[in-house]
């Protein structure tokens, strides 16, 4: 998939495809924040050109960081309500996946784009959880609170647990959820990997152009973020 992704969450997502999926522990590392911020302030600069090798549980790091720091989360409370009522119609039994995909497919292209890059590479990394040490669950964990944003309230550990499985559900049956085909579902983004310079501009790495640009696409185009 390379149309509908702000382009440096696509090299952040290649990147660790092709360096991290036999890395162990990818996403639990600690003690990356200062490697991370530099890349981060990287990024941001005219100076980037691309990761080294040994930064791969840095650029983790910057994922993670990347999803958090979208206001609304990739997948948006009213979005997310959708899917979280396919789950409690069942009354705590296992998840409606024609009923979920019906939910996935009504989805934004912007948001359906970016959550099936995302949840492929996961899917890819479960696979080899017998080295990495990172089982679907683990990565739900993980990326459950990125993906989906849930507001504080009383309920708010109860929402997110769910949160939580959902995100695996969506990582172990990816390849009926969510089909990776090509092209991906039209969007009205400018952001496009084909569409952009050279990876060498600093244009096509910006990660502020980027995160903007998703949030733009997402209907937040009034809010500013600040990387």
């Amino acid at each position: 998939m390379r149309q509908g992704v702000p382009v440096v969450l696509l090299q952040m997502v290649e990147f660790l495809d092709q360096n991290g999926l036999l890395q162990r522990e990818l996403f639990c590392a600690s003690g990356l924040e200062a490697r991370r911020n530099e890349l981060k302030k990287s990024l941001n600069s005219v100076e980037f050109k691309s990761f080294c090798s040994d930064d791969v549980h840095a650029v983790a790091s910057l994922l993670i960081l990347f999803l958090r720091e979208l206001p609304y989360g990739l997948i948006p409370c009213w979005s997310a309500t959708q899917l979280l009522r396919v789950y409690t119609k069942t009354k705590g039994k296992d998840l409606d996946l024609k009923h979920a995909k019906k939910v996935l497919d009504s989805f934004e292209p912007e948001i359906y784009n970016v959550l099936c890059l995302l949840i492929h590479f996961l899917s890819r990394l479960a696979a080899q959880s017998h080295v990495n040490h990172m089982t679907s669950k683990d990565l739900s964990e993980v990326f459950g609170p990125c993906i989906f944003h849930v507001p504080d309230s009383r309920i708010k550990p109860v929402e997110q647990q769910l949160c939580i499985y959902l995100t695996q559900q969506l990582i172990d049956n990816v390849t009926f959820l969510l089909p990776n085909t090509y092209p991906p579902k039209q969007t009205n983004a400018t952001l496009f990997t084909d569409d952009c310079p050279p990876s060498s501009s600093p244009a096509s790495l910006n990660v502020d152009a980027a995160k903007r640009m998703l949030l733009s696409d997402l209907g937040f185009s009034r809010l500013s973020v600040i990387w």
